[in-house]
């Protein structure tokens, strides 16, 4: 290509040199400032979206006092502090960051605090939470939602020193007084985002959770998104035409009127930007239609007629497509995104086959998956909350600490399946398998088994109380140390003294036996210190379950690897807490 050529990467790296500079840093933070402004625009959008779906707020104001100010129909008003990181870590109390945010909320908390009911931090990343089982950790003290709860519960239990030093650090970095302090925390919530690589795809999913969209096409979708976040982009910047700046008259604050008013983007506005692309939509679709019937009487639009799909069926069925290529596969790469318009279009997928799928860490939750074919999937930290199981197949699957909270799963097959620190709380589980399934340490609680197979399972550790197990088949099932207090086992087949005898209950609530059982003598735990070390042993086999399948655990929907031994971050170690000595 002669002289005109481009440079090649080395030749690149050589002219950086050259200057002096190292080639591996980068100098330019424009790029990730950039990504923040748009992600908080981005924030803006979804928070316009929830806002038309549950009528919370009436008007959104952009960079006016604060990131986001969101306005309720009662005139009192929210504010919202939009923070991004780039690493995984997640917030504590110090974080410069946090400081910055809560020195803003103190502002308006001294002027407006009547008028403000909650302060937000929307991030990409989360704020940090003590695990129940370190309850003692001196990083406990750092979390924002520790404090605010050590202050919630401050008028029966007085603040701890750690505590109050932290309160007293805070007020002084935020130049408030330890009562308008406490008034803002007592305030603050946190809002978990999308991450830094996916926020602007999620708003078109944003858009297909509201009424009537879902029958826009995804190209549609996007283009409606990029008109509202155009919108919340003006908001936030002096966007103006020079005409409307030269003739607005001025504020008491020196601003032309019109810059304040630009800064303000009402529900009401961003739902008539739908409803004219819908309204487009009917028309166009009407015209399609009318177009179809007026060439009805040729054969050509006859088969055209027959042929025709709106493209939301379309988004729909490559949605199936792709949760059905999972099936003995690695997961496909927009399979959570499937499923997300799948659930929200409320779509059954009964008798979907899943056979040998990798679906670890995802959420399968409120799906209506009847019939569904499970057996020898993998789904270690999977979701299924409150979703519809009628006759399931799960045979021989890796599900460790997966969740069926609320769920309906009669008739369904478990048997055989590594299922340790599952959560089956207040789910309906009737007439279904679990012979020689791992169920340590799992929580069944207020649940209803009732008939149900669980001969050679092991329950060890698990917590059954106040569950329904009636007429269940419990034939060589390990029982040891589970909690049955307020469980139903009238009627249960095999159920033996010597199982119950190695269980343990509340003396308050005996279990349901029938004549000639008698309740357990042992209590679950005498105090907090034996209550705290049976919760430990659950989590144990949760870590075993996890670590033996994944080698690291599963985090609101994602994987996170269990970093090596050494590496000195404590934020990216296992939430679990094991204790490797016996207390002193």
């Amino acid at each position: 290509m002669g002289e005109h050529a481009l440079k090649s990467h080395d030749d690149l790296e050589e002219s950086v040199v050259a200057l002096g500079l190292d080639p591996t840093l980068s100098m330019d933070i424009a790029p990730e400032v950039r990504r923040a402004y748009a992600y908080q625009s981005a924030a803006g959008v979804t928070l316009i979206c929830e806002a038309i779906k549950r009528n919370t707020y009436k008007e959104f104001w952009f960079e006016h006092h604060d990131d986001i100010l969101g306005v309720k129909h009662n005139g009192k008003f929210d504010v919202f502090q939009v923070k991004t990181r780039e690493s995984t870590k997640k917030w504590i109390l110090r974080d410069k960051e946090i400081i910055k945010a809560i020195t803003k909320f103190g502002r308006l908390e001294g002027s407006l605090g009547l008028k403000i009911d909650n302060y937000f931090i929307y991030s990409n990343a989360l704020p940090y939470l003590p695990s129940e089982s370190t309850p003692n950790s001196p990083r406990q003290k750092t979390s924002l939602l520790s404090l605010k709860e050590a202050i919630a519960n401050s008028a029966d239990t007085p603040l701890e020193p750690a505590y109050l030093e932290e309160l007293d650090k805070l007020s002084a970095s935020i130049g408030q007084s330890t009562k308008t302090t406490i008034s803002i925390i007592c305030k603050l919530e946190f809002i978990k985002g999308r991450s830094l690589e996916d926020f602007r795809e999620g708003l078109a999913s944003d858009l297909f959770s509201l009424p009537h969209l879902q029958k826009l096409s995804l190209s549609k979708l996007h283009n409606l998104s990029r008109l509202i976040f155009q919108r919340v982009e003006k908001a936030s910047t002096l966007d103006l035409p020079g005409l409307d700046v030269l003739t607005s008259v001025i504020s008491k604050a020196g601003v032309p009127t019109r810059m304040i008013e630009n800064k303000c983007v009402t529900v009401s506005t961003a739902k008539a930007m739908l409803d004219t692309e819908l309204g487009l939509d009917r028309k166009k679709y009407r015209l399609k239609f009318f177009g179809i019937v007026a060439a009805i009487i040729g054969c050509t639009a006859l088969s055209g007629l027959y042929f025709y799909k709106p493209e939301a069926e379309a988004l729909l069925e490559k949605s199936v497509r792709v949760v059905y290529s999972a099936r003995n596969a690695p997961l496909p790469p927009t399979f959570p995104e499937s499923i997300s318009a799948i659930r929200a279009a409320k779509l059954p997928l009964d008798s979907l086959d899943l056979e040998g799928a990798t679906v670890r860490c995802q959420d399968l939750s409120k799906l209506n998956l009847s019939r569904m074919n499970g057996q020898w999937i993998r789904g270690t930290g999977a979701k299924f909350i409150e979703s519809q199981l009628y006759m399931a197949n799960f045979t021989q699957s890796e599900l460790n600490a997966s969740s069926y909270a609320r769920a309906t799963a009669d008739s369904s097959i478990f048997d055989r399946s590594n299922m340790l620190y599952t959560d089956f709380s207040d789910s309906i589980v009737r007439w279904s398998s679990f012979k020689s399934a791992t169920l340590n340490g799992s929580d069944f609680s207020r649940s209803d088994f009732s008939q149900s197979d669980l001969s050679d399972a092991d329950l060890t550790f698990a917590e059954l109380k106040n569950a329904n197990f009636s007429d269940s088949k419990l034939y060589n099932t390990k029982l040891e140390k589970a909690n049955i207090s307020g469980t139903n086992f009238k009627g249960a087949q095999g159920l033996t003294q010597n199982m119950i005898n190695s269980t343990c209950s509340n003396p308050h609530t005996p279990p349901s036996l029938d004549i000639g059982l008698k309740p357990p003598t042992a209590d679950c735990f005498t105090d907090e210190i034996s209550k705290e070390e049976r919760l430990v042993t659950q989590q144990v086999y949760a870590l075993i379950g996890q670590m033996a399948a994944l080698g690291g655990y599963c985090n609101d929907g994602e994987f996170i690897p269990r970093a090596p031994d050494g590496h000195g971050h404590a934020e990216k170690e296992m939430p679990f807490f094991i204790p490797l000595k016996p207390k002193e």
